[in-house]
């Protein structure tokens, strides 16, 4: 199932593309307590709902439906008469975050509010934690989102969602190998966790430059590995994904990576080999989504890419990438460029470049 924002950031899927729901199983209390993300979108996995509860059953449900407001209005009667019931709660703050417009909204602060209530029944709930972690990202409140996820990984170690959310905000601040550690957990725990996927591929692409310390053999072969690993990773959220053109654009890395391994031979011309460089003349800038600038995601993509001898951009290849869309948004810039080819001895040759897209908030 996918999770919908009723904004404009609902069609983009992903990896960002996407916040997942979020379940905690609570046996030992009789309930299963349920926390469902949405800052990723486009997850894809469906929310559980406590099992001895006909409103509760009801009510997730018709969150799954995209009716979240008919949710609360169920909920909220609900809790009138099970004031003291986490996973009540715990839900409650769910169909707010499925009926938030905005990041500040009110509804976000109703989460925020219902999340805390549920620790405060239970303050051994992993989910309303978790809860907490997402709704201090959407606010960008990084250091409470890595702290509340820890608090759930403490309580509940092999929680997939919380190993995701702590990764993501490792991501952000280049605590790569961090990152990928629990990102593999996640995995391990959740095989089909797509965003983890994603997001796993783009911390391995980013790490390929930071190998020192080795021989230069050594390093080229932890290098490649990388690669190969991020193209396995990549393979798995082509699978996964639901959004058409997302998984277009991973697929073509895909190839790209494996093109990047196995040729000995570049693909084109340095700029030194050629007698004219190619010379821009377009190169539309990349959309800085809301949905990014919300959480704070700012950063450069790289990329490298070929600018053909028929005046065509072709091989983008990733070789840095952000979260949050960017990377997507960045080469789907790179793809739209228009060139005046390079020369060489008056001929069009293919000469290979790299672009820098940068994403700043002013």
């Amino acid at each position: 199932m996918s999770l919908v924002l009723v904004d404009q950031e609902r069609n983009i899927r992903s990896v960002m593309g996407s916040m997942r729901n979020l379940v905690f199983n609570l046996r030992k209390l009789r309930m299963l307590a349920v926390v469902a993300s949405i800052l990723f979108v486009g997850s894809g996995s469906e929310v559980i709902a406590q099992k001895d509860s006909d409103e509760l059953i009801k009510a997730e449900k018709l969150i799954q439906k995209n009716r979240a407001l008919d949710a609360i209005e169920l909920l909220k009667d609900y809790l009138g008469h099970h004031k003291t019931e986490p996973a009540a709660w715990n839900l409650l703050g769910i169909a707010y975050l499925y009926s938030s417009d905005h990041f500040y909204s009110s509804e976000i602060k109703e989460a925020l509010s219902c999340f805390k209530k549920t620790i405060v029944l239970d303050p051994k709930s992993a989910a309303g934690h978790v809860g907490l972690a997402e709704v201090y990202l959407r606010t960008a409140k990084r250091t409470d989102a890595l702290h509340e996820a820890q608090t759930a990984i403490d309580l509940e170690p092999e929680n997939p969602f919380a190993q995701y959310i702590f990764a993501f905000v490792n991501f952000q601040i280049a605590e790569l190998d961090e990152a990928i550690k629990h990102l593999d957990s996640a995995i391990t725990k959740m095989p089909n966790y797509a965003s983890a996927h994603l997001l796993k591929a783009q911390a391995l692409i980013n790490t390929t430059g930071l190998i020192h310390g080795i021989t230069k053999e050594a390093r080229d072969k932890q290098h490649f590995d990388r690669y190969l690993s991020a193209a396995d990773s990549l393979r798995r959220y082509v699978e996964l994904s639901g959004d058409k053109d997302g998984a277009r654009i991973w697929k073509n890395q895909i190839g790209e990576i494996n093109t990047y391994v196995d040729n000995d031979q570049p693909l084109a011309l340095t700029g030194k080999m050629v007698t004219t460089k190619a010379r821009l003349t377009s190169k539309p800038e990349p959309t800085y989504t809301e949905y990014a600038r919300k959480l704070q995601i700012t950063g450069t993509v790289i990329l490298r890419a070929v600018f053909a001898a028929d005046g065509t951009v072709t091989h983008i290849q990733v070789l840095y990438a952000l979260a949050g869309v960017l990377t997507e948004q960045a080469i789907r810039a790179a793809e739209k460029i228009r060139f005046i080819p390079a020369t060489v001895d008056g001929k069009p040759a293919s000469m290979l470049m790299q672009l820098e897209y940068n994403f700043n908030l002013y």
